[in-house]
């Protein structure tokens, strides 16, 4: 198993996203200080009209990757959730259709099929 596994399976969610925000938060505040130290404030403001629209720009770029990240995400849910439901409805098809057979094959094919829908709800989710 990879370190990043096994920070996400043994490390609680709240204790990895509030590590992850100090941690981010802390080294963005020493950067800016060292960065300071080295390049003081008044050599900066010749760019301050540059650096707004450059900001800009790059709001609005990351604006669009978001959103198209959002629509894929939200596109594939739709397609996991119209594939769950078709199964679903194979299953519930193949459970209502074994009527018909000799009730020692029904009884199997139903125990089959209770059994792989236990399988899925306890072990795939």
């Amino acid at each position: 198993m990879s370190f990043i596994q096994i920070l996400l399976v043994n490390i609680p969610a709240w204790l990895l996203c509030f590590i992850m925000v100090v941690l981010y938060v802390g080294i963005s505040v020493i950067s800016l200080l060292i960065i300071r130290k080295i390049y003081p404030h008044y050599k900066c403001k010749l760019h301050n009209d540059i650096a707004g629209f450059i900001f800009a720009t790059l709001g609005v770029i990351y604006a669009v990757l978001l959103a198209f990240t959002v629509i894929i995400v939200w596109q594939d849910f739709d397609k996991a959730e119209n594939i769950t439901i078709s199964e679903a409805n194979c299953i519930a098809a193949l459970y209502r259709d074994a009527t018909p057979f000799p009730a020692e094959f029904r009884a199997e094919l139903k125990s089959d099929l209770t059994n792989y829908v236990n399988a899925i709800i306890n072990e795939e989710w």
